[in-house]
C-alpha cells in the first residue's frame, strides 16, 4: 500500500469534485471523528464603540427577556423542548444522509461522476443504516460504562467505601483503555462497514461482522492507515490555524470599531470555514474509501 499515493489521490478526488464539499459540510462528524478548539476572544475595553454597542444590544435583549410573563414562559419552554427534538432529529438525519451520499459518491466515482442528484438519492436510501451503525457504537460504549460503574456503586452503597474506591480507580483505567481501543478499532470497523453497506448492499449487522473480519485479517495495514490519517489531521489542524487566526483577528479588530460590522464579517468567515470543513471531510471520505478499495482488491471481491 503506497501511503503517499493514497493521500495524493484522495486529495485529487476531493478537490476535483466540488459536490463532495457540499456533502462533506453537511456530514459533520458522522463520517469521521473531529474536534475543535474553544477559542475565546478577549473582550474590548468598555470605552470602545464596539463594546458600547454590544452592551446596548445586551440591555435591549434583557429588557425583552424580562417583559415575558411566567405563563408565557411555560409555553415557550414546551415549544423549545419540542423544537429541540425536531431540530435534533433533523440534524441527525442530515448528517447521516450527507455521510451516506458522500461515501456513495466516492465509491461510484469511476462509473458515475459525483453529482447532487445521485448522491442525494443514495443518502435517502442508506441514511438509516449509517445512523444505526453510530447508534450501536454509542450503545456499546454506554454498556461498558454501566458494566464498569455498577460494581462501584453496589459496593459504595453497601458500605464498602474503601473497596469501592479501589475498584473505581481500576474501572476508570479500564474505561480509558477501552475508549482508546474502541476509538481506534471501532472507528475503523464503522468506516469499513459504511462502505460495505453501499458496495455490497449488506445489512448493518452483516456489514459489522465482515468489517471486523477485514480489520482482523489486515490489522497491520489498517492501523497504519489510521495512524497516517491522525498524522494528516494534526498537520491539517496546524495549517488551519493560519486560516482561522487571521479571520478571528479581523473580526476582533472590527469588534473594537463597530459591533454590527463584526457580526457582518463573521458571516462570510463562517462560510469559508464551512467550505474548508466540507473539503476536509471529502478528503477523509476519499482516503478511507481508497483504503477500503485496496482491501477489496486484496480480497478479490
Amino acid at each position: 500500500m503506497d501511503i503517499s499515493a493514497l493521500i495524493k489521490q484522495s486529495f485529487s478526488i476531493a478537490w476535483n469534485n466540488r459536490v463532495l464539499w457540499f456533502f462533506g459540510a453537511l456530514a459533520g462528524g458522522a463520517g469521521g471523528a473531529g474536534g475543535g478548539a474553544n477559542v475565546q476572544i478577549p473582550s474590548p475595553s468598555g470605552n470602545s464603540e464596539g463594546a458600547r454597542q454590544a452592551q446596548q444590544f445586551g440591555e435591549n435583549f434583557e429588557k425583552f427577556f424580562n417583559s415575558i410573563s411566567p405563563e408565557a414562559w411555560v409555553y415557550i419552554i414546551i415549544g423549545i423542548a419540542i423544537s429541540a427534538f425536531v431540530v435534533l432529529f433533523f440534524l441527525v438525519f442530515v448528517s447521516n444522509w450527507a455521510s451516506a451520499a458522500l461515501v456513495y459518491s466516492v465509491l461510484r466515482r469511476n462509473s458515475e461522476r459525483p453529482n447532487l442528484r445521485s448522491g442525494a438519492k443514495a443518502g435517502l436510501q442508506y441514511w438509516l443504516k449509517f445512523f444505526s451503525l453510530t447508534l450501536l457504537f454509542g450503545l456499546a460504549i454506554l454498556a461498558v460504562i454501566l458494566m464498569l460503574a455498577m460494581p462501584f456503586f453496589l459496593l459504595f452503597f453497601a458500605g464498602l467505601e474503601e473497596v469501592a474506591i479501589v475498584l473505581g480507580i481500576l474501572a476508570v483505567l479500564l474505561l480509558v483503555v477501552f475508549v482508546i481501543a474502541l476509538a481506534v478499532f471501532g472507528g475503523i470497523v464503522i468506516i469499513l462497514a459504511q462502505r460495505l453497506i453501499i458496495h455490497r448492499h449488506l445489512g448493518v449487522l452483516d456489514s459489522l461482522q465482515i468489517a471486523g473480519g477485514l480489520l482482523k485479517k489486515h490489522i497491520g495495514e489498517s492501523l497504519l492507515a489510521w495512524a497516517v490519517s491522525i498524522g494528516v489531521s494534526f498537520a491539517a489542524g496546524f495549517l488551519g490555524l493560519f486560516l482561522v487566526l487571521p479571520i478571528l483577528g479581523v473580526i476582533a479588530f472590527l469588534f473594537f470599531i463597530n459591533f454590527y460590522a463584526a457580526l457582518a464579517a463573521a458571516i462570510p468567515a463562517l462560510v469559508i470555514l464551512i467550505i474548508v470543513a466540507g473539503l476536509w471531510n471529502a478528503f477523509q471520505a476519499s482516503y478511507w474509501t481508497l483504503f477500503y478499495e485496496h482491501l477489496v482488491i486484496k480480497e478479490g471481491w
